[in-house]
């Protein structure tokens, strides 16, 4: 039986970043560059998760529920174990609900063909009913989950 392998390959370019953003304060915030620190450990834990979810169940999908389980799996490695919803919100768009912020991740998940207007508007609310689910969740079993045992 042949196996095939998927590569996924994450590109970062920290001297077109800093130097696009380049002023004197923008060196002495260290909450962007903190920000810049953690977004790489969100994104390649992310991407991790994908290739984890194709490998182990053989399957890969570009829906919201595979975005949610990586965006999930990239926040808790780069915020101690902890989930945050706020921060996924402001990654599909969703920061400030009941509104949309255009050019949100979630534009990408209307599918083909489109979702209309009206169903996007009630996907909007089960995402956000979801992501903060999944902050409960992470709350209440905190210590179960940063156990040694339970670390892939």
């Amino acid at each position: 039986m042949r196996e095939t392998f998927y590569l996924f390959i994450v590109l970062v370019d920290y001297t077109r970043t800093i130097f696009s953003l380049y002023n004197p304060q923008f060196f002495l915030n260290r909450a962007v560059l903190e920000w810049l620190r953690l977004s790489l450990i969100i994104r390649l834990e992310h991407e991790c998760c994908h290739y984890f979810t194709r490998r182990v169940f053989g399957s890969m999908r570009n829906n919201v529920l595979d975005e949610l389980i990586a965006d999930y799996q990239g926040i808790v490695a780069a915020n101690n174990g902890r989930y945050r919803a706020d921060w996924f919100l402001r990654f599909v768009g969703l920061e400030k609900f009941p509104n949309y912020q255009e050019g949100g991740r979630l534009e990408n998940y209307r599918g083909n063909p489109a979702l209309s207007d009206g169903a996007f508007r009630i996907l909007q609310v089960f995402v956000k009913q979801a992501a903060e689910n999944l902050e409960i969740f992470n709350q209440n079993h905190i210590e179960e989950l940063t156990t040694v045992e339970n670390q892939a």
